[in-house]
């Protein structure tokens, strides 16, 4: 595809959209260009630049195909649509890639800016300024990197400046401007003198790019923006109104909002310059503030809900100061409309509705639409084993804090309930809730003192006080055909290993949803079960093969007892059908072949900005590799690498033979690098030895993905059925100390966090 055809499928992209942009080449004769984002009425809508003179800012899809790409290699625009993201008021919790505009948050300060950071569908997010340099040479440029993001402090946010000439060539990096990690904690200034290519050009164009990190993205401000140049025969033109707070044709405007007026250049304005009317309070007086190219406009009184306004600037009264002296060309007419008179809404709720693993002695808040006023027993705080929280209620008027009189219990559902009569807005004509409002959470499980007893002194002690902790625990049958549990209250008798994995595989976003281990694919629970292989079901995949080890012991002993490592649950995970045909009994390992993987490669979804894309290792694939033994590999990828580690180091430690507390014997499962060692046990016998490889992998894969907050709820959800925990992602240095014999006597190589 050419560059032609790349900018005009993102022109008629931008137009189908109904994005707007200014697209105006700002000449550089008349003045140096600045930008620093105080005036956050320049940007008020999502994917609407058209209050921003001259810059742009696009998503940058499909510019690179691979993670950590460096950004200098990236030269093409490419077909990509103009994106923004409004009104951001904490960077460090955005999830999505683009460009955002910040006006909140710790990291801001009070000192808005614009910034970018890469994802999964944003490859290469970038900020475009147009420029004439017409009749300029020595242009320099100047700006700010921000580390706006305190999340994410994993090194590797890349940031470099392009530019090019004209609209149909690829860019070029600016010299001396590529910095390997902007997210440093701190700001990064940058300044660079553009090349003589770029002087006396119509039409130049620069951008600020970044790239989708390899680890995760982090949000890199672009502030202070200066674009100076020695110029001649500049053209002094009559001043413009560059933008105004509200846009034209802005609709839901607050009726005590100011108005303000952004001229392209400093202005003196005399009496009556700015007049406005409104469809119910006719002509509104103002009083006016400001000076140079920004003036703002109080109205008085208070505009009327609903209501249509006019501004009107009269150009003869707008008058530049820069050379001769000039007016306006023509007046400036915009409009927009007050919001109506609306019923009061709840915007968000903390915790969300369906949250899971909320802690037990939680506050609860809600918010509101507007300023309301609360009365009687307008909420009601119900739990399934608790039972009913009165709670003390703090905030106001439209953010509302609930502290409930006493904590959750474990893993219970609790409901709240909001009366809509006796919630009631303050504005206009008093008006209640629509309906009442509910929604739901579970609190966490407590792994509190649950390790007081091991011993991390050596890798002996360990093995054997963790063995202790975690042995005997409640098995489930592998299936009973019903679907009466009760998961918050499991029993042997209504409850099967569906219930177990199904639960702990829930769609964060839908729990009616699971989302399996390999594929990363949604399906819907209960209904998309099935044993067969195709893309479109699930099943239950034993992570450690159950042909190593406890082949075909799926039923009942002698005392109606299930088998436990056939139906453990901290082992086994939903799976695309057709990926765990794929994996069948392969020990988990790296592809050989590297960087060329010759393996059959198995894709993944992309959910939650991970997955996604297929065709280069490793990509965000699996990848299985010979036959099906110990000579083959499966390659898991890598959002779930760690996962699948500590699965099968769980099942080493947990399975170290003898017998259950119930009198049934087990295997003695031990994780190797011995190949030849993993061979296929005896079926429907409990053998002495089963092996799993390839350890030395499975301990880079831990190190590598440590665990994330959906596996350390999962190890609750398996908890509160099995009663037993997976160490390792708890505590993730016990590998270490098991198997590379680093014992700390406790000490956590995890203590300052990991994602």
């Amino acid at each position: 595809m050419t560059v032609t055809r790349l900018t005009l499928a993102a022109a008629l992209a931008l137009a189908a959209s109904g994005a707007r942009a200014d697209a105006t080449y700002y000449p550089l004769a008349n003045g140096s260009f600045s930008q620093d984002w105080s005036n956050t009425g320049l940007i008020t809508a999502d994917d609407n630049w058209s209050g921003v003179p001259s810059i742009e800012g696009y998503r940058g899809d499909n510019l690179t195909p691979n993670t950590g790409a460096d950004p200098r290699t990236i030269l093409l625009f490419g077909a990509s649509p103009l994106n923004v993201l409004a009104n951001n008021a904490d960077p460090s919790g955005a999830t999505s890639g683009g460009v955002y505009e910040v006006e909140g948050g710790a990291p801001i300060a009070g000192n808005p800016t614009i910034g970018f950071q890469g994802s999964g569908t944003a490859d290469a997010p970038f900020v475009l300024l147009r420029l004439d340099t017409t009749g300029c040479t020595a242009i320099n440029v100047a700006y700010l990197l921000r580390d706006i993001d305190t999340a994410e402090t994993t090194a590797g946010q890349q940031v470099v400046l392009q530019a090019r000439t004209g609209e149909g060539n690829d860019f070029t990096n600016v010299d001396g401007t590529y910095v390997a990690v902007a997210n440093n904690g701190s700001s990064t200034p940058g300044a660079a003198s553009l090349s003589a290519n770029f002087e006396n050009q119509a039409q130049v164009q620069l951008r600020w790019l970044t790239t989708n990190a390899a680890n995760v993205d982090a949000m890199i401000g672009i502030d202070d923006i200066q674009v100076t140049g020695t110029c001649t025969g500049g053209v002094d033109n009559p001043p413009t109104v560059s933008s105004t707070t509200p846009l034209n044709n802005a609709v839901n405007v607050a009726p005590s909002a100011n108005i303000s007026v952004q001229f392209n250049e400093a202005v003196t304005t005399t009496p009556g310059w700015f007049g406005l009317s409104c469809t119910q309070s006719g002509t509104v007086a103002v009083s006016e503030s400001g000076t140079g190219s920004t003036r703002t406009l109080d109205p008085t009184p208070t505009l009327a809900f609903g209501e249509v306004c006019t501004g009107t600037i009269t150009a003869a009264n707008v008058i530049d100061i820069d050379g001769t002296p000039q007016a306006m060309a023509t007046n400036f007419v915009f409009s927009f409309t007050v919001l109506p008179d609306n019923v009061p809404t709840v915007t968000s709720t903390t915790p969300a509705n369906n949250a899971t693993n909320v802690p037990l002695s939680s506050n609860l808040s809600v918010s509101f639409s507007e300023a309301v006023t609360v009365s009687g027993s307008w909420f009601a705080i119900s739990c399934a084993n608790s039972g009913a929280h009165p709670a003390v209620v703090t905030g106001g008027p439209s953010n509302y804090t609930l502290n409930p009189d006493t904590n959750f219990d474990l893993l219970e559902v609790c409901t709240v309930t909001l009366t809509g009569g006796l919630v009631v807005d303050q504005d206009g004509t008093p008006d209640p809730l629509a309906s009442n409002y509910v929604w739901s959470f579970t609190s966490a499980a407590s792994a509190a003192n649950y390790y007081n007893g091991v011993d991390s002194s050596s890798a002996a002690a360990l093995r054997t006080s963790l063995h202790t902790l975690i042995d005997d625990h409640t098995a489930y049958r592998y299936s009973i055909g019903t679907n009466t549990c009760d998961r918050f209250a499991p029993t042997t008798a209504a409850c099967d290993v569906w219930d177990i994995v199904e639960a702990a595989e829930q769609d964060p976003g839908d729990p009616n949803m699971v989302l399996d281990v390999y594929r990363n694919r949604k399906y819907t629970k209960i209904t998309d079960r099935s044993g067969a292989t195709g893309p479109a079901t699930y099943n239950r995949e034993h992570t450690w093969p159950n042909s190593l080890g406890f082949n075909n012991l799926d039923g009942l002993d002698s005392n109606n007892n299930p088998y436990s490592p056939y139906v453990d649950g901290h082992m086994l995970y939903l799976s695309a059908s057709d990926h765990n045909q794929s994996r069948g009994n392969k020990p988990y390992d790296n592809c050989s072949q590297t960087p060329t993987c010759a393996g059959t490669e198995n894709v993944t979804d992309a959910n939650y900005g991970f997955g996604g894309g297929s065709g280069t290792y490793p990509g965000n694939s699996n990848w299985a590799l010979g036959a099906d033994g110990n000579t083959g590999s499966y390659e898991v990828w890598n959002r779930r690498k760690g996962d699948m580690a500590r699965a099968i180091l769980y099942m080493d430690i947990r399975y170290e033979g003898g017998n259950h507390a119930n009198g049934q014997p087990e295997p003695n499962l031990i994780v190797t690098n011995e190949r030849a060692l993993v061979t296929v046990t005896p079926g429907g016998q409990v053998p002495a030895v089963g092996y799993m490889a390839v350890l030395d992998t499975l301990l880079a894969w831990h190190q590598a993905d440590p665990p994330d907050a959906n596996e350390i709820l999962r190890n609750e959800i398996v908890y509160g059925f099995q009663g037993n925990r997976n160490p390792f992602i708890d505590h993730p240095e016990y590998a270490a100390c098991l198997w590379q014999n680093a014992c700390t006597a406790g000490e956590n190589i995890f203590d300052n966090g990991f994602e």
